[in-house]
Formats: structure tokens, C-alpha cells, sequence
């Protein structure tokens, strides 16, 4: 009871908290003998360790009416103080649960001096993976129509994928051991490959007062990192079929779980759940030592790979609240170191690796930073929407990892876009901001997220190289920044629209590319046949600025590209290219149209587009379009 005497209620409803699921344990496999399998989905070895998913929140859902008995409302000092708060005579709140954590994959390590063979679709040579398990969802807060507070559930943190190794063949074994060979289409020779889980989602709430949950974005919750992978090649690797590589490592981060949503009709304040942060790709090593043959398209000889996890998105707000805020979109992972070293010095022969087939590069290694979330839209009377990773110190997209090969033995390949080497770094984009819904008073779109920066490209070859085909260059080396994000647009049938700001995007990182040694013009000689064929190609690449949001309504604003508050953050604008160094000794020759011997190039991002004004405003006044990036310096 308050002090005049009234009987005053509350209703609570939580939902129950998920499980928590355990991890996967080590797995390690010997074999030193004969494998032989006939049939689809069949692998010669297959070692996995996955961790379990976490539970999922429960509900709490509360009808139109709930009451505590008196006994107890006595008890709770703090209801007085919430219905007061709320100017109601009863107080009605429902928190979904919170979904429960991951269990992570254990590590991996396979070793085969033994011979494998497989006939099947999909039968993979050697498989070893290690998989985080995904973080459990938060229950929906749901208190109805009349209820005053509903929040959801957070989800809850994803397991990490463990270490990875892969050792086929010794290097004192007697020859005709460690051979792999797959006549399958998908059937890989060797697969090592370490995932991250993804972040569990947010609960959607509902209520006068609405929050969506936290996607995993609060209390250090994240998405899974990606393991280390390695692989050590002795054996020789044949495969007979298309979608059939001779090498794949791969480490990748999970994605960030997604806001939930406030999404009730007639609320008085709404916000969007936060997108949770994901998770990192991790470094991977190939080390090759004796020959690779693929014959089919989609087969590349060595694919070594990390990817960062995209940014979970943020979560909407109702449009129809008095003021909805879309959630923020979070940090999205960076991607790993990539290395890979294929042959020794001084012993050309043995790493030899021939593909035969389109898109079936020799080597490709490549590091990619994930995308920033997207921002949840807001709604109501004034609507924000949400920005993306724009406003938090340090939270941006995810940045391409450092690139290096080094080849030692010859490379050739047969057939159109398949190159001798391919060592690239990419940022993720940043991810675009929330718009604004609804016929509100005010409307203001929220702020694109920072492009990631691409990594150092590094690219050592001793050996020749040749390749046949259309578009299959010798050496392609390329360093890219991902593009900022874009503003959000303000609701046209608004009052007064503000476009959001477009973001800073990533530079491309340097670039450097050595073939062969002073003296020995022979042993490393590139040589192409086709059309746009160039023998070596050295690019860096800055992203371009995000471009900003359209304003709407009677006054209206178009947002800026690149705006104050990313330049403090950044010191930039739009991205800049790296430099770019070539340095050759050897010879290249080229057979074809568009074919040059050495293309070395930085090109520096253009400037987003401002936003418009709406047409039909009192007062209009567009954005301000952004600044383009420099090139940087080059030198061959």
C-alpha cells in the first residue's frame, strides 16, 4: 500500500536463463596405414570437436492483469517508488531470459604418414575441424499492452573454435607415402578448418517502456574466435574433380548475435537491443613440401583463408512509440595472419602444384576483416536510429589480417581466372546506420560505421610461373579498405528530418611484391597466355566514404558523408591507398590482349555522397558530399 492507502500491485515475470552446454574435447588421429572409401560423403579421415550450444532464455509473458498477494507487496520497498514513477496504480514487468553460454571446440590434430584414397562426392581426404557452439538466444520480456517495462533477454556468449593441425607425410618417409588421392566432385584432399560460434540473439521485449536485448553486445559477451590452423604437407595431394582443392585451411570468427527488437505499439519510450561484437579469424600457416595436381573447376591448389565475423545488427524500435531509438550495430572481427610457404630453397622440384581447370588458382591466400552490424531504425514522435560500431571508441569493422607467400617451386595452371598466385587483404565494410519510420516530429537517421583498414600484401617468388587461360595472372598481389558505412535515412512523413552521417572508410594496406633474385633472370620467369593476363599485378585500394542519409519532412536536412564526429575518431575521410613496391629480376613474357608485363597501382577511395533533401520541405538543405582518399606512393 502507498500513503493514502490505495492497494498498489506489481506483476514480475523473468524468464528462466538458458544452460550452459559443455566443450568439445581434444581429438587426435594417427594413422600410418592404407585408407581406401567408396561411396559419397565418405572421407578418409574425419576428426571434429564441437562444443555445444548454449540454451535459450525462456519467455515472460504477463497479461492484461497479474497481481502479487498483499503479503508480499509489503515486502518490495522499491514498488511504492516504481508506481509513483510510473503515475499508474500498477506496476507490470517482464525480463525475457538470458540465453546461456557456449561451449568451445577442442583442439584438432591429425598426423598420416599412411595413404588415402576416396572415389565418392564429397569425400574429403583428410577432414579436421574444430566448431564453438553458438551462444543461446534471450527469452522474449513481453508485459502486454498495459504492462509498463518489458526487456529481452541477452544472448549469450558463443564458444571459440580450437587450434587446428594437419601434418600429412614426414619428412624422412620413404617415397610413395603420404599420398592422398580423391576422384569426387567437393572432395578436397586435405580440409583443416577452425570456426568460431556465433553470438546468441536478443530477446525482443515489449511494454510502455521497451528494450530489446543485447545480442551478446554487453557483460564481455561475443561471439566465438577462430582457432590457429596449420597445415604441413609431405605426401603428394592428386584430386580428380571439380570443387576439389588440393589444400583448404581456414580459420573463421563467428558472427555477433542481433538485438532484439522493441517493437509494442503505443509505447512511451523503445530501444533497440545491441548487435554483440563478433568474433576474430585466426592465423593460418600452409606449408607445402611436395606436389599438388587438381583437376577440375573451383580447385585451387593451396586455398589458405581467415575471415572475421560480421557485426551483429542492431535491434528496431517501434514505430509507433512516443520515442524509438534503433539499437546500435557492433564491432565486427578482424581477420588473421595468412602465410603460406610452398617448396624450399635450393629444391624447385618436389612443391611443384598444377591445376587444370577455371577459377583454379595455384596458391590463394587471403585475410578479410568482417562487416560492422547494421543499426536497428527508430520510429515514434522523435525517432533516432541506430548507429553502427560509429560512436564507440575502438569499435569499428573488422580490418584484413597481414598476407605473405613465398614459393619456392613451380607453378602452373591451366584454365581462365586462375592465377600462378593470389595474396589479397580486404576490410569489411562498415555497416550501414537505421532510418527512421513513422509520421514523428523529429527524425534523425543514424551514423555509418568505419570501414576496416586491408593488411599488409607480401608476395616473395622464386620459381616460374605459368598460367593459360583468360584473366590468370602470374602474381596478383591486392590490398583493399572497406567502404564506410552509410547514413540513415529520416522518415519523409517527419517534421524535421536529419539524414544520418556517412562513415570514414578503411585505407588499403602496402603492398610489396619481390620476383626472383639479381642474377638469375631464369628462375623465376613469369609466363601468361590469355587475354588479360597480366604477369604481375600490385594494387593497394582505399574504400570509398560512406554516403549520408536522405532528411524528410517539412525541414529537412541531408546527412553528411564522413562526418564530425568519425573524422575525431579517425583524423580521416575517406580511405587512403597504401604503397605499392615491385621489384623484378626475372623475366616476363605475356601472350595476349590486355596483358601487361608489371601493373603496379594505388588508388585512393572517392568521397561518399551527401545525402538529399526532400523535396516537398519548407526548408531543404542537402549534405555535404566527402573528400576523396590519396594514392599512395609506387615503385617498380
Amino acid at each position: 500500500k502507498n500513503n493514502t492507502g490505495d492497494n498498489k500491485s506489481l506483476s514480475l515475470s523473468i524468464g528462466g536463463s538458458g544452460g550452459a552446454s559443455g566443450d568439445g574435447g581434444a581429438t587426435t588421429v594417427s594413422n600410418a596405414g592404407l585408407i581406401q572409401t567408396v561411396g559419397n560423403f565418405s572421407d578418409g579421415i574425419a576428426a571434429q570437436s564441437i562444443g555445444g550450444g548454449g540454451g535459450s532464455g525462456g519467455k515472460a509473458i504477463i497479461g492484461l492483469s497479474g497481481v502479487i498477494p498483499d503479503e508480499y507487496v509489503n515486502d518490495m520497498s522499491n514498488l511504492q517508488y516504481l508506481s509513483a514513477l510510473s503515475g499508474m496504480n500498477d506496476m507490470t514487468i517482464s525480463i525475457g531470459g538470458f540465453g546461456g553460454a557456449a561451449g568451445s571446440g577442442g583442439d584438432v590434430s591429425v598426423t598420416n604418414t599412411g595413404n588415402i584414397s576416396t572415389t565418392g562426392i564429397d569425400s574429403i581426404g583428410i577432414f579436421a575441424q574444430s566448431v564453438g557452439g553458438g551462444g543461446g538466444d534471450g527469452g522474449q520480456g513481453n508485459s502486454g499492452s498495459s504492462g509498463q517495462l518489458g526487456i529481452g533477454g541477452f544472448g549469450s556468449s558463443a564458444g571459440d573454435g580450437g587450434n587446428v593441425s594437419v601434418i600429412n607425410g614426414s619428412a624422412d618417409q620413404p617415397s610413395g607415402q603420404g599420398i592422398i588421392q580423391t576422384t569426387g566432385k567437393g572432395a578436397t584432399g586435405i580440409l583443416a578448418q577452425s570456426i568460431g560460434g556465433g553470438g546468441g540473439n536478443g530477446g525482443d521485449g515489449a511494454g510502455k517502456i521497451t528494450i530489446g536485448g543485447m545480442g551478446g553486445g554487453l557483460l564481455n559477451s561475443v561471439a566465438g574466435e577462430g582457432g590457429a590452423v596449420s597445415v604441413t604437407n609431405y605426401g603428394i595431394v592428386l584430386t580428380q574433380n571439380a570443387e576439389a582443392a588440393g589444400i583448404i585451411a581456414q580459420s573463421i570468427g563467428g558472427g555477433g548475435g542481433n538485438g532484439g527488437d522493441a517493437s509494442t505499439g503505443g509505447s512511451t519510450f523503445t530501444l533497440g537491443g545491441f548487435g554483440g561484437a563478433a568474433g576474430n579469424g585466426g592465423k593460418v600457416s600452409v606449408t607445402n613440401l611436395n606436389a599438388i595436381q587438381t583437376q577440375g573447376d573451383t580447385s585451387s591448389g593451396i586455398m589458405a583463408q581467415s575471415i572475421g565475423g560480421g557485426g551483429g545488427n542492431g535491434g528496431n524500435a517501434s514505430s509507433s512509440s512516443v520515442v524509438g531509438v534503433g539499437g546500435w550495430g557492433t564491432s565486427a572481427g578482424n581477420g588473421g595472419d595468412v602465410q603460406v610457404i610452398n617448396g624450399v630453397t635450393g629444391n624447385a622440384t618436389p612443391a611443384t602444384i598444377l591445376t587444370v581447370g577455371n577459377q583454379s588458382n595455384a596458391i590463394f591466400a587471403q585475410s578479410i576483416g568482417g562487416g560492422g552490424g547494421n543499426g536497428g531504425a527508430g520510429g515514434g514522435k522523435l525517432g533516432i536510429g541506430g548507429s553502427s560500431t560509429s560512436l564507440l571508441p575502438g569499435a569499428i569493422t573488422g580490418n584484413g589480417g597481414t598476407v605473405a607467400v613465398n614459393n619456392y617451386s613451380a607453378l602452373v595452371t591451366q584454365g581462365d581466372d586462375s592465377d600462378g598466385i593470389m595474396a589479397q587483404s580486404i576490410g569489411g565494410g562498415g555497416g550501414s546506420s537505421g532510418g527512421t519510420a513513422g509520421s514523428g516530429i523529429v527524425a534523425i537517421g543514424g551514423v555509418g560505421g568505419i570501414g576496416g583498414n586491408g593488411g599488409l600484401v607480401s608476395i616473395n617468388n622464386q620459381n616460374l610461373i605459368s598460367t593459360h587461360g583468360s584473366g590468370s595472372l602470374g602474381v596478383f598481389a591486392q590490398s583493399i579498405g572497406g567502404g564506410g558505412g552509410a547514413g540513415g535515412d529520416a522518415s519523409a512523413s517527419s517534421k524535421i528530418g536529419l539524414g544520418g552521417w556517412g562513415s570514414a572508410a578503411g585505407d588499403g594496406g602496402d603492398v610489396v611484391v619481390l620476383n626472383g633474385t639479381f642474377g638469375k633472370q631464369l628462375a623465376a620467369s613469369v609466363t601468361t597466355v590469355g587475354d588479360m593476363a597480366t604477369a604481375i599485378m600490385a594494387q593497394s585500394i582505399g574504400g570509398g566514404g560512406g554516403n549520408g542519409g536522405k532528411g524528410g519532412g517539412l525541414i529537412s536536412i541531408g546527412g553528411s558523408t564522413t562526418g564530425l564526429i568519425t573524422d575525431a575518431l579517425t583524423n580521416k575521410v575517406t580511405g587512403n591507398g597504401g604503397s605499392v613496391s615491385v621489384s623484378n629480376y626475372a623475366q616476363l613474357a605475356t601472350q595476349g590482349n590486355e596483358a601487361d608485363g608489371v601493373f603496379a597501382q594505388s588508388i585512393g577511395g572517392g568521397g561518399g555522397n551527401a545525402g538529399d533533401a526532400s523535396e516537398k520541405a519548407v526548408l531543404a538543405v542537402g549534405g555535404i558530399g566527402g573528400a576523396g582518399g590519396n594514392g599512395g606512393a609506387v615503385t617498380v
